[in-house]
């Protein structure tokens, strides 16, 4: 549905970040901005910060506005304390770590399995059977 209306409008007063700086203002929402991101339309809690892509932050089009006013309503219910974006930003964070911890031990096993095998070679560990 977004897709339909991405196509620019001069009849709109400005693009989606200035639409959003303005309603954080207007709001009182004191502390949160407004930022470009490369990595999909979201809020962070962590920051306080609205980040809009390229297309929604520079744009004038209903889709940018609308977009904009959605990630606006999650610092709105932040800043409220909204008990579930509350349990949300918690689980995302826990998920980050295990996504890390996920990361470091693949890492390590890649590397545990080269240098394992790189052993066996010289007739060292067969460890890497392991995995």
């Amino acid at each position: 549905m977004l897709k339909r209306h991405t196509r620019g409008r001069d009849d709109y007063p400005g693009t989606g970040a200035e639409l959003a700086d303005h309603l954080l203002r207007r709001l009182g929402i004191e502390g949160a901005s407004v930022e470009r991101t490369e990595f999909g339309d979201h809020y962070d809690p962590e920051t306080r910060c609205v980040r809009l892509s390229p297309d929604n932050y520079d744009g004038r089009s209903l889709t940018a506005v609308t977009v904009a006013a959605h990630e606006v309503g999650h610092a709105i219910q932040h800043y409220q304390g909204y008990a579930p974006l509350l349990a949300r930003s918690r689980l995302v964070g826990v998920a980050q770590k295990a996504e890390k911890t996920r990361r470091y031990t693949d890492g390590g096993c890649a590397f545990s399995i080269s240098t394992n095998a790189f052993a066996g070679w010289f007739g060292g560990s067969d460890c890497h059977r392991r995995h």
